[in-house]
């Protein structure tokens, strides 16, 4: 038992001057442990790594957009809170919205037109826009024009007039070019 004691130390106080070192309140990074065993060797260097240090850089100053290679992709994607006026409009936006569905569409126009005047705010982008019928839509292109966003109102009038194209029933659309009878192997 004696002997085990023996051997057991110098591994303690080792793992102890190693953990202290690591810890950081250790003595110096290179030290010299002597290897001592019921076999005589020589000493040996052991090389435990150096202390971190800190070290000042440019990057503490730059803002943190410049560090976006940190960031985990969700926050990158993160959108930064809605101003006053954009909550707002968007509040007023899916009051029109409910106001198209139920077949109230003055006043839908008129909530459209409210959520309109805020130039960050797409009535498209609604959840649920989409499902509205061809004369509720049109609602939100007259609150695009009397919030005087043309374009906005021309691009969405362009959309559902693509949606709600008219076909034709029963027509088929003949072909560019004739096209050449095949014949049969029987030479018909």
């Amino acid at each position: 038992m004696s002997m085990s004691r023996q051997h057991s130390k110098p591994m303690v106080m080792r793992m102890a001057g190693a953990i202290a070192t690591f810890i950081g309140f250790g003595e110096d990074a290179r030290q010299t442990a002597p290897f001592t065993s019921t076999e005589k060797q020589s000493p040996r260097e052991v090389v435990v790594r150096p202390a971190l240090q800190l070290v000042k850089t440019d990057m503490e100053d730059q803002p943190e957009s410049n560090h976006k290679w940190r960031r985990h992709p969700q926050l990158r994607a993160y959108t930064p809170p809605l101003t006053p006026d954009a909550r707002e409009a968007r509040r007023y936006a899916v009051r029109g919205l409910y106001a198209a569905r139920e077949g109230a569409l003055e006043i839908a126009t008129d909530l459209f037109t409210q959520a309109a005047m805020c130039k960050d705010t797409d009535l498209t982008a609604i959840p649920g826009f989409w499902e509205l019928s061809r004369g509720q839509m049109q609602t939100a292109i007259d609150a695009y024009e009397n919030a005087e966003r043309y374009r906005e109102a021309a691009a969405l009038d362009a959309q559902i007039a693509s949606i709600y194209r008219p076909n034709i029933v029963g027509f088929e659309p003949s072909p560019v070019t004739p096209q050449l009878r095949r014949r049969t192997a029987g030479g018909e």
